[in-house]
């Protein structure tokens, strides 16, 4: 599609230490020419699974170029694609539990909402590892992706 960037974000986390690598993938068409080198890597402290989607997701979305552009994001994330139905509940509840409690990703949540408000942007969970022969060209690009990252924390 013209004007269309895809971005691919996920993220590895070491559930002892808290120390995870997000990484994200931005390209104008899915080629089978793409690279681990062509992954984009950053380490986040004193994170979790859950909060480590969120982070890599932001961190990858202000790379993008918006203007004129639909991005179409993938992820393996329930709670990042969740989010976009989640919105109007967030937000009338302040981003607390039903016993008052702030989210512990609240100020995560409340960032993705101002960084996609306005944007045209389209979500797509992929299935982070079923086989290969099943797997379309978004999800090879997205195992790229995952593959990337895992090697990544192996080596911190």
């Amino acid at each position: 599609m013209a004007n269309t960037v895809y971005l691919f974000t996920d993220g590895s986390v070491n559930t002892t230490t808290k120390i995870g690598v997000g990484g994200y993938l931005i390209c104008s068409e899915i080629s089978n020419n793409l690279l681990e080198s062509d992954v984009v890597l950053k380490t986040f402290q004193n994170t979790s699974s859950t909060k480590l989607e969120l982070q890599t997701f932001l961190w990858a979305i202000r790379q993008v170029n918006h203007e004129r552009k639909n991005v179409i994001a993938f992820s393996d994330s329930q709670n990042l694609i969740s989010l976009i139905d989640r919105k109007e509940k967030l937000i009338k509840n302040n981003f607390k539990s039903s016993t008052g409690k702030l989210l512990n990703n609240a100020e995560l949540y409340q960032e993705f909402y101002n960084i996609t408000k306005g944007l045209n942007i389209e979500f797509v969970k992929l299935k982070g590892h079923s086989k290969m022969e099943f797997k379309s060209d978004f999800d090879k690009v997205f195992k790229l992706v995952d593959k990337t990252t895992r090697r990544a924390l192996r080596t911190l």
